[in-house]
């Protein structure tokens, strides 16, 4: 008995010794040193915190001054904004380095340092916020500042960019407070063990008691555990880490994912999860459980099969004394989607900027619709666009394609009705005149004939827009996506614009081509002032005519026709509806007619005999014929004379000045003047065809002329024919003939009036002509217009638009402080920089675009069919590109620019002093600038 209580005493004294030794070691081991550690460790993660949040809040003020500088444009913007961009680069690369060595650290210490797990998990999250969206947003802003911080607010900027940025800011003094609290908890348990050493005795009865409280408390805890996990306000699941097993599901997961509590019981997280192999799912379990906690996204399959994303934060629990991990599941696929949409929306915008810019500046109907197409697959990052329009089979033919255009290879799209082909999105759009679209390609039955070609080609959503063309539907924008449901009203919106900016680019294009056909037709008109010149529509009422043309009628000026039918000229119904009969061959069969001899009524109401010829044209679009008008009064009565005597015919053929002949297919006679001109005796021609004298380009219209007039006895014409003498010399010969009978026979009559030197010498006046016009029109300097050519170019394009209701700008700018370069540089300097000014602004300009110098170091650019908007535009770009330019001697060149629009019954000089007071304005406000009046 004595040797058991012996053994009972040295058992308590050695173990007395072994707990005073083991208090001392573990005062040392788990108290002194992991204090040290602790508050090292969590000092220098407070400090890693604090340089971070203050690099982030650095970071804000950066994005904040950016948007500023692009919509403000303070002066010298350009090169604070280029500073400002290079520092904010800086400055993400700062924090994204502080991240990476704090995740080092922190990863490093974690062992020995004690954090506390919420300061760990804020900061993983602060990281994944700036991995995922923070870091890529600003560097997409940093990188197109130009299209971004325009179309945008600091306020939308901070929402959508910014957001997830100050997210990331953490409690820097978390750490801190971490280590004092550790630090306190030291000192507390030294206390508790300098007493527990005093009272071991006591401290053994308490830990026996402290034993089996545990062993109460662990069983309640997993009470409270389960009754916990069952009241969730969100799924969870409880899973067995080895075999992938679902032990237990709450109600909230049973809802979500639509499987009964007994059927999550009998199946493997696979189900839910089958995108992943189950061995990476097991290892992803196992970390969890050996680390406490562990987070990740994927995408789960409810049992109805659709597919969602989520949120999963799982962590090591006991269950039923056995080790499992339990996974809170939220649900994120909303979220996804919104952050997808901001991202589809943001770069629909950038497209749509790019697009109207193209549009704004094309003049080429093919390259336009190229440029639009390419633009919205690089910017819009679509799968594949197309602009099409039906041809007569109604079959849809492309015009312009971008993206996947493997897709449209031998693709058959219809806008008929009565076929498959024909009732899907793009022939409704085409007969409805509105959008549709398909929000799942492969769920849309009326897009069956195109299912197995989009699913190889990665297409899962589809939309057709129409496009306009001077009001009327005119083609199809179709647009095609590589994922589902992404058409909402917003995306719509910015796809409606795109068409309609479309439409109004192709407007343009027509009016630019209109303004062509009208610049020809009236060159036409000036460049046959030798004759009468009309215009007349279907209506036979005259749009336009020259001024010998109201000569010959005796009228005062033109404007007295101007607008009036053709039926004036005329004495009765019959030789007017005669004529008319001519309108036929111009306007059904676009042929050219001649008339000859058509009575005439002038005005004071004598008769007049006339020719006329008149060919097809188009005017704004629309059929028109085009009249050349001789005055034949003379020439008509000398016909009859010559029918009343044979006799008088010889007398005067063989004497008049002129040649004269009368043929068939060949020549019947040849008067001496004709043969001397000629140098063929009349026998030889005799035996000679007509137009065996003529150039071989004439033959042809001279055998048609002789065969008409062989069959049309009141047929005339005139014309002029390059014609060989027998020596092989060139002469140029106008000739005017008509048919007559001789010898009950039908022939023809023809005068020859050698025009050799007239057109010679109208050869050589073009020439002097031509060089006249570049001395006297250009600027010796510049090489550009002068004024003097402004002047009279503008006075034109003021009548038009006046006439025709068009728009018409004027921008006038010049070279601010060009005293100054001519004083330090010299005015060899000066007149360089007048020479690369020009230049310069020549490439910022259209072709339609006409520029003068004005004078001195003023120049003045006309902008035909342009409104003040664009005419601001395009001023904007002449002074961005002259400030970043580097001339040869003065390195920084600025200029200021005023603009104005044409306003009605406004004169040359009045247009132009409003404009010079627009650029007035922009001198007194600081220079280096736009206005506009």
């Amino acid at each position: 008995m004595c040797f058991i209580k012996n053994k009972i005493t040295y058992v308590l004294g050695a173990l007395f010794f072994i707990m005073v030794l083991t208090s001392a070691v573990s005062i040392w081991r788990f108290g002194l040193v992991p204090l040290r550690h602790s508050i090292v460790c969590n000092t220098k993660l407070h400090l890693k915190f604090m340089k971070i949040n203050k690099n982030i809040e650095r970071l804000k003020t950066k994005t904040r001054l950016i948007i500023y500088y692009e919509k403000v444009k303070p002066l010298n913007y350009r090169y604070k904004l280029k500073q400002t961009l290079n520092k904010t680069e800086i400055l993400v690369g700062k924090i994204d380095s502080g991240y990476k060595n704090t995740a080092a650290f922190i990863k490093k210490t974690a062992p020995y340092a004690n954090y506390d797990p919420k300061i760990v998990k804020i900061f993983e999250k602060s990281y994944f916020q700036w991995e995922t969206f923070g870091k890529p947003d600003i560097k997409n802003f940093i990188k197109y500042p130009v299209y971004i911080a325009p179309i945008t607010s600091y306020r939308l900027f901070s929402k959508y960019i910014l957001m997830p940025v100050s997210s990331s800011i953490m409690p820097s003094m978390a750490p801190a407070l971490e280590a004092l609290s550790y630090f306190k908890y030291i000192i507390n348990m030294y206390f508790f063990v300098f007493i527990l050493g005093t009272i071991i005795i006591i401290m053994v009865g308490i830990l026996l008691a402290y034993y089996f409280s545990k062993l109460f408390i662990v069983r309640k805890s997993e009470q409270r555990l389960k009754t916990f996990f069952s009241k969730l306000p969100v799924p969870s699941l409880i899973v067995n880490v080895e075999s992938g097993l679902i032990i237990d599901a709450n109600k909230k997961a049973v809802e979500f994912y639509g499987y009964s509590k007994e059927e999550f019981t009998h199946m493997t997280i696979a189900v839910i999860n089958p995108f992943i192999s189950i061995e990476e799912k097991i290892d992803f379990m196992a970390k969890s459980l050996n680390e406490g906690y562990n987070f990740a996204i994927f995408k789960h399959k409810l049992k109805n099969g659709e597919i969602r994303d989520v949120e999963a934060h799982i962590s090591g629990i006991i269950y039923d004394n056995k080790p499992y991990v339990q996974a809170i599941i939220t649900d994120i696929t909303e979220k996804i989607k919104a952050q997808k949409r901001v991202e589809r929306l943001f770069n629909f915008n950038a497209a749509l900027a790019m697009i109207n810019q193209t549009i704004a500046e094309s003049a080429d109907e093919k390259e336009m619709l190229k440029s639009v197409c390419e633009l919205a697959v690089k910017y819009a990052r679509l799968k594949l666009t197309y602009i099409g329009t039906p041809d007569e089979d109604e079959k849809l033919r492309f015009l312009a394609s971008a993206g996947e255009t493997g897709y449209l290879d031998g693709i058959f799209i219809s806008v008929n009705p009565d076929i498959p082909e024909g009732q899907a999105i793009s022939g409704r759009t085409w007969r409805e005149g509105k959008m549709h679209y398909a929000q799942s390609f492969m769920g849309s039955p009326f897009l069956s004939p195109w299912k197995e070609r989009a699913e190889r080609f990665g297409i899962e959503s589809a939309a057709n827009l129409p496009v306009y063309r001077n009001g009327k539907i005119w083609g199809l924008f179709g647009v095609y996506h590589y994922e589902e449901n992404i058409f909402d009203e917003d995306l719509k919106t910015l796809l409606e614009e795109i068409a309609k900016n479309i439409s109004r680019g192709l407007d343009r294009i027509d009016v630019l081509i209109r303004e062509h056909e009208l610049m020809a037709a009236q060159e036409a008109i000036l460049n046959n002032t030798i004759a009468g010149i009309s215009i007349t529509d279907q209506n036979r009422l005259y749009i336009n005519l020259n001024n010998r043309f109201a000569e010959i009628f005796g009228y005062g000026s033109k404007d007295e026709l101007l607008g009036q039918s053709a039926r004036l000229l005329y004495f009765d119904d019959e030789e007017y509806n005669r004529v008319g009969e001519f309108y036929k061959n111009i306007f059904l069969e676009k042929k050219t007619a001649t008339i000859s001899p058509i009575y005439f009524k002038r005005k004071d109401g004598t008769a007049i005999w006339c020719e006329m010829s008149g060919s097809p044209v188009s005017i704004n679009g629309q059929d028109a014929a085009i009249w050349t008008l001789y005055d034949i009064t003379e020439k008509k009565l000398l016909e009859d004379k010559l029918k009343d005597s044979e006799e008088l015919f010889r007398t005067l053929a063989d004497n008049m000045p002129e040649g004269l002949d009368m043929h068939t297919e060949k020549f019947i006679y040849a008067n001496p003047a004709l043969q001397a001109k000629l140098g063929y005796s009349e026998e030889e021609l005799k035996n000679m065809f007509f137009w065996d004298i003529l150039a071989e380009e004439h033959k042809k219209t001279a055998k048609d002329a002789i065969k008409k007039g062989l069959v049309d006895i009141d047929y005339k014409h005139y014309v002029t024919f390059k014609v060989f003498k027998k020596t092989g010399e060139e002469l140029w010969m106008y000739i005017y003939a008509g048919s007559a009978l001789y010898k009950g026979k039908r022939v023809r009559i023809a005068t020859f009036t050698d025009i050799t030197e007239l057109v010679q010498l109208r050869k050589q006046l073009e020439k002097e002509k031509e060089s006249y016009k570049n001395i006297s029109e250009k600027d010796d300097l510049t090489g550009i217009f002068n004024r003097r050519k402004f002047k009279s170019s503008l006075e034109r394009l003021i009548k038009i638009a006046a006439r025709y209701k068009r728009p018409l700008s004027l921008v006038m700018f010049d070279i601010d402080r060009f005293k100054e370069i001519n004083d330090n540089f010299g005015h060899q300097a000066g007149d360089s920089v007048l020479s690369e000014l020009t230049a310069l602004v020549g490439t910022a300009l259209r072709d339609t675009d006409i520029l003068a110098r004005y004078g001195g170091e003023e120049f003045m650019v006309i902008m035909p069919e342009t409104d003040i908007n664009d005419a601001e535009n395009i001023a904007e770009r002449i002074r961005k590109t002259v400030e970043n330019r580097i001339f040869k001697y003065a390195t920084s060149v600025t200029i200021s620019l005023g603009v104005g629009r044409y306003a009605d019954g406004e004169d040359a000089d009045g247009f132009i002093k409003r404009v010079d007071g627009a650029l007035y304005k922009a001198k007194q406000g600081g220079r280096n600038r736009v206005c506009i009046v």
